[in-house]
């Protein structure tokens, strides 16, 4: 297995992020590396309805995020079944992470 790893500095990105291979996404600290939800979120799945993630993880076996945090920013009234980490066929971790 080769890992990706993904590093990012202190920082608000403002994005819906997709996984769907093997990484580690590495934040400066959870408290200066921050995934917000954008407006509109357009990656998901749907099962009985359509699930929509800020971060998408799926269709892989090795995922770690670290030191970051995830905000939905109040945003799940307009975004039904709205979730800050969604995992489809996938297996991840969190460390030190707020998600």
């Amino acid at each position: 297995m080769v890992w990706i790893g993904v590093y990012s500095g202190g920082g608000t990105y403002v994005e819906q992020v997709e996984v769907a291979k093997d990484c580690m996404i590495v934040g400066y600290s959870a408290a200066t590396t921050i995934i917000q939800s954008p407006a509109v979120l357009t990656k998901g799945w749907t099962t009985s309805t359509t699930n929509k993630p800020v971060v998408y993880i799926h269709d892989t076996a090795n995922v770690v995020l670290w030191d970051l945090t995830v905000d939905g920013l109040g945003l799940g009234n307009a975004n039904y079944r709205f979730i800050g980490i969604g995992f489809r066929n996938a297996v991840a971790r969190c460390t030190a992470a707020t998600c």
